[in-house]
Order: C-alpha cells, then sequence, then structure tokens
C-alpha cells in the first residue's frame, strides 16, 4: 500500500488542520501526477543505494524466498490508480485535536488509512529509549473498512461497470490471453494480465484494465535492457492513441475512436513479449 509520511515536531506551531491539508494534499497530486513506474525505479535505485535489490527487500518484506514480486508491484500499482493509501503522522507528541482529526478521518474515508504514530524518547544514565506508539486504529475504524473492503474484480463486474464499447472489448481481450496462457488476476479496481511463464519460470505483470475504459500496457517489469524497453515504447506509440505514464506504462481511453488503433496494439504487444520473454 503506497505510504504517506509527514514528520513534525510537537514544537511545531502550525494549525492542526493546516498539516492535515497539507498532508491530503501530498496525497492527491502523489495520486495524480506519481507515475507506478516511477515508485518503482524510486525503490530500486533506494535499495542500490544500500547494497542491496528491490526485489530481496520485497522478499523480506514477505517473509519468503520465493515472494512474487511482480504481483507485489501489481497489487501496489493498483492501490496508488485507486487512491487506496496509507496517510502516517509522526510526531514526537500527538496533540488532541490531531489524533481526534486522525480518528474521524480514519473511520470516514473507506479508501484511505490515516494514522498518527507518536515517537516518546525516554533517556536515563546514558541510555536513550524510543516508545513509538500507533493512534487511530480504532475499533470503529476496523469495522468500518472491513465492512467496505472491495472484493476481486472479475471479468464480468468489469464489463457491467464499464462502457458498451469498453467492456466489448476488454472481454475478447481478456478471451485471447486465457487462451494463449496468459494469467488474468482480479484486483480490487480492475484486472492485471500477467505474461506466459518465462524461461526462468516468472510471470510478469503486462497489463491493466480498469472500468469504465482504461487500458494500460506496462513493461517496467519485463526483464529487458534500456534499448529493448525503448524499442518496444517506440514502436506501440506509433500505433497511436496510447499516450505516456512514465517510461514503461502507456495508456489509453477505449471507445469508438481509439477502438481499431487499441485492437491493433494489442495484438502487437502480445507477439513482442512471447519474442521477447523467449530470448530471456
Amino acid at each position: 500500500m503506497p505510504t504517506f509520511v509527514e514528520c513534525k515536531r510537537a514544537s511545531d506551531t502550525r494549525n492542526r488542520r493546516e498539516v492535515v491539508a497539507q498532508m491530503l494534499d501530498y496525497a492527491a497530486n502523489g495520486i495524480a501526477y506519481w507515475p507506478p513506474d516511477r515508485l518503482r525505479q524510486a525503490a530500486t535505485e533506494t535499495a542500490q543505494a544500500a547494497g542491496t535489490s528491490i526485489d530481496e527487500q520485497i522478499s523480506q518484506l514477505l517473509g519468503s524466498g520465493d515472494a512474487d514480486v511482480d504481483a507485489f508491484w501489481a497489487t501496489a500499482e493498483a492501490n496508488l490508480r485507486s487512491g487506496h493509501v496509507r496517510l502516517v503522522f509522526v510526531a514526537d507528541e500527538i496533540p488532541r485535536e490531531l489524533r481526534r482529526l486522525v480518528e474521524f478521518l480514519n473511520e470516514k474515508m473507506a479508501d484511505v488509512e490515516v494514522l498518527a504514530v507518536e515517537v516518546k524518547q525516554f533517556v536515563t544514565s546514558g541510555h536513550r529509549v524510543v516508545v513509538p506508539r500507533v493512534l487511530g486504529l480504532t475499533e470503529a475504524a476496523r469495522a468500518s473498512k472491513r465492512r467496505r473492503a472491495g472484493l476481486p474484480m472479475t471479468v464480468d463486474r468489469l464489463v457491467e461497470q464499464s462502457t458498451e464499447v469498453a467492456g466489448r472489448f476488454f472481454r475478447s481481450a481478456l478471451d485471447e490471453c486465457a487462451s494463449r496462457g496468459y494469467e488474468v488476476v482480479g484486483r480490487e479496481t480492475g484486472i492485471c494480465v500477467r505474461s506466459n511463464r518465462s524461461g526462468s519460470g516468472r510471470r510478469y505483470a503486462i497489463m491493466w484494465l480498469g472500468p469504465p475504459d482504461r487500458f494500460e500496457f506496462s513493461f517496467g517489469s519485463l526483464p529487458l535492457d534500456e534499448s529493448e524497453a525503448a524499442s518496444l515504447r517506440t514502436e506501440l506509440l506509433a500505433k497511436g492513441h496510447f499516450a505516456e505514464r512514465g517510461r514503461y506504462t502507456l495508456r489509453t481511453n477505449v471507445n469508438e475512436e481509439t477502438l481499431s488503433a487499441v485492437r491493433d496494439t494489442f495484438e502487437h504487444f502480445l507477439r513482442r513479449v512471447e519474442e521477447l520473454l523467449v530470448r530471456h
């Protein structure tokens, strides 16, 4: 779950409402302008700077040596697109007014988890003890989020929630993917398509379909070098009607105007993915 963290000192005298508004502004703009592949690239660079790899860190996070890293990123990207995020306020002391705001928002916002972490420090005999406490996750908030939690998207639900043109294309595209051995995975807000198994046995998230008409190609997880990725991006953009959403994601809306180009690009993309995975 994409998480935004705001750190404050208790001595910061700014209005509590201003702090909350600032955090909501971060989240709203991050969702709108933070392409999913930029998120992955930033995480990769941070891991490399620490002398490890992002795949290793995710495996440690999930507690499994054979963790499905691509499924992890597909879920993170789906959460970011749908605004399913976590907001965390961190301070050495959480004022009562901010705690009330956090608890209220956490109970009333179905897709957003809002928490405060109070980090008190105690010093004695030359030792410092840091004691964190999580605030805001009340029983009312837990119950509210359980009631509102969505089920994974199915093909039928996707078609029902999409426009007529997009729905027809989505069903035919997903049927084609399934017949060719691709994995169709329902997420809360859409459907992710993952590649055939490569020589290494891994699958890669390559497409996203979401109501009412959103269709995306994603090749950031594919085992491509920079020249291969650039070549594939150029080929797909030349087909028309797709726009870049970061370095490795192309997006369009499926309608009468774009339908023919989308179908052609869809078939071309599947062929190219299969060719590339055979090589790798």
